[in-house]
């Protein structure tokens, strides 16, 4: 049935989605778009959403999200800014957070410093040198109980790098080359110290390594 000829053509055509030309087919095409976002994306923002998507979500959301969670068992959580489809068990994602070890340890250290300046009002974007100078920071507090690699010269580069990638990948924040955005979902995250990981006291900030520098 694809009527192209070319290789990357008749591939395109594949993925292509006919555009609906009924209300109706309108509908179940908007239903079937926030099924997929719900269950593949870890947050489904509502800035994302264009006018048509936005109203008919206020209109079917509480439908929605009940047929969702009974075929799946997530549970919906429902904020202002967005909805998610929570796994309670931790059985239907691949990343999580909390995580243990060294890397689970320090991107929720990273996911609650970052939450804690949205709660006092501060949604600027953070330079990437800013998140290495504050992974390099709990690497000094931390490291008496974290793997001994992460206190190698430059590992706050990599370990900033890894996290980064965790929280955009959870969709807690946006990242570009040069800086990172917390965004709303970050704040639902807080870290709740004990003896086992409590901090050494800290020591004034290093030099950043310049990765660019070999």
């Amino acid at each position: 049935m694809v009527a192209e000829t070319d290789f990357t053509s008749r591939l395109n055509a594949l993925f292509e989605t006919p555009r609906p030309d009924t209300p109706d087919a309108r509908n179940r095409a908007i239903r079937t778009h926030f099924a997929r976002r719900l269950l593949d994306d870890p947050v489904l923002y509502h800035a994302g959403l264009d006018e048509e998507q936005r109203a008919y979500l206020d209109r079917q959301r509480s439908s929605l999200l009940s047929n969702l969670s009974e075929a799946t068992g997530l549970e919906p959580e429902v904020r202002a800014e967005g909805i998610a489809l929570a796994d309670l068990e931790g059985d239907g994602t691949d990343l999580g957070l909390p995580e243990e070890g060294t890397e689970g340890h320090l991107t929720l250290l990273i996911a609650t410093w970052l939450a804690d300046r949205l709660r006092r009002g501060e949604s600027a974007p953070v330079s990437i040198e800013a998140l290495r100078q504050q992974t390099a920071r709990f690497i000094r507090q931390h490291k008496h109980h974290w793997r001994r690699e992460v206190t190698e010269r430059g590992a706050e580069i990599w370990l900033s790098e890894l996290v980064a990638d965790r929280l955009a990948g959870l969709s807690l924040i946006a990242r570009d080359e040069h800086a990172i955005s917390p965004l709303p979902a970050l704040g639902r995250f807080a870290l709740r110290t004990n003896a086992d990981l409590a901090p050494i006291e800290d020591t004034p900030d290093l030099p950043i390594e310049d990765s660019s520098v070999s």
